[in-house]
């Protein structure tokens, strides 16, 4: 009875430290869900065993009660799991589960469940006798029928996907180690091995499959992050990224800082619409990206934009915004109206940039003297 104990504890620490690092990496994904109810199902299946035999014989009173609750629910659990194995691999293989399929499953799981729970009644899968040992039941071999099933049918699915799905190897070796110990169990009276089998393949999707979910789901927080920094209509980042690029600069670093803010947007959307204001802005970021360094240059609102530049030293930086100013056009053509300064972080990154926003509003003002429009 020993040797049940101690195997049933190992499987049982394995499949807490899956559990552990499950909860740790939150895998809220359909897979990641199927995969948790596999393991604490294969974890019932465990203590369940373990509590049999440790009260197997027992004739303390309550004894036969707790054999009896015990046993059940080692017959239950593996159709536990294989159930959610089932539905587990069918998501990896086509990447979706079918609300039938769904409801078939919970159909036979159901009646199978139904029928263990009346063993006490009618014997059918086990029985105790006046000892309180375990026999097996004349119909336990609908149980492994059913469980084999469960167990071999994605392996036969995945060959056939093998072309569409590069997990199918995995999907189809699942299958070896519970079948192996499920047989051991069924031709050699008076051992439970099928959750050891259970436990191993479980422990080889954790690693195999279950790492690449961790992988996905890490790189799916990137790219949402990403996309929370990025302005959509121009792909520069946005004011979000401009807040934490200037808690990047360190306070040694020599800093230009470049405000635009685009003329005549408001009057661009009123009298040709939205597009052509959309156009404007597009075209006033594409020119950015042609004199500023990548990633440097955001576009915190509608029509600002700010550009941090930290990789020169004033005399480049002057002709960088010399360059930018020419290319924006001059007179009534002028596209921005901008400012620029220059100084080292230390002295106030927003110092500096409300520095180069008030050289932006003159320059501003100046044009919209020059046009006879209101500012």
């Amino acid at each position: 009875m020993m040797i049940y104990i101690e195997v049933n504890a190992i499987c049982l620490a394995i499949l807490g430290i899956m559990l552990l690092n499950s909860f740790r990496q939150h895998f809220f994904s359909v897979k990641g869900r199927h995969f948790d109810c596999m393991v604490w199902a294969t974890v019932l299946l465990c203590l369940s065993d373990m509590v049999a035999g440790i009260f197997r014989g027992a004739t303390f009173p309550g004894a036969r009660n707790v054999l009896w609750v015990s046993n059940m629910l080692y017959q239950i659990a593996p159709q536990l799991a294989g159930s959610f194995w089932m539905l587990y691999a069918l998501q990896v293989l086509y990447g979706h589960v079918s609300p039938t399929v769904k409801k078939i499953l919970a159909v036979l799981f159901a009646l199978s469940s139904l029928m263990i729970l009346l063993s006490p009644v009618n014997g059918l899968f086990f029985t105790l006798d006046e000892q309180n040992l375990y026999h097996r039941g004349p119909a336990l071999w609908i149980l492994w029928i059913y469980s084999y099933t469960l167990i071999m049918l994605p392996s036969v699915l995945a060959l056939f996907r093998r072309k569409e799905c590069q997990s199918w190897g995995i999907v189809a070796s699942y299958a070896i180690a519970p079948a192996l110990c499920c047989l051991a169990q069924n031709l050699f009276y008076g051992i439970t091995t099928a959750q050891a089998g259970i436990t191993v393949s479980l422990f080889m999707l954790y690693v195999l499959l279950q790492g690449n979910e961790v992988t996905e789901a890490r790189m799916r927080e990137q790219m949402l992050d990403e996309l929370s920094r990025t302005d959509p209509l121009t792909g520069l980042p946005n004011r979000r990224a401009y807040e934490h690029a200037l808690g990047q600069i360190r306070d040694d670093a020599m800093v230009g800082v470049i405000f635009c803010d685009l003329n005549n947007l408001k009057y661009t959307n009123d009298t040709l619409g939205h597009g052509a204001g959309d156009k404007l802005i597009s075209g006033f970021a594409e020119l950015m990206r042609q004199h500023v360094p990548e990633g440097m240059a955001f576009r915190i609102s509608g029509d600002e934009f700010v550009c941090l530049v930290s990789d020169r030293d004033e005399a480049a930086f002057r002709r960088l915004c010399d360059a930018l100013r020419a290319d924006m056009g001059t007179g009534t053509k002028q596209l921005a109206a901008m400012g620029c300064d220059y100084a080292i972080a230390a002295s106030g990154v927003l110092k500096l940039v409300a520095s180069a926003e008030k050289r932006m509003y003159e320059d501003k003002a100046a044009y919209y003297r020059l046009t006879g429009r209101k500012l």
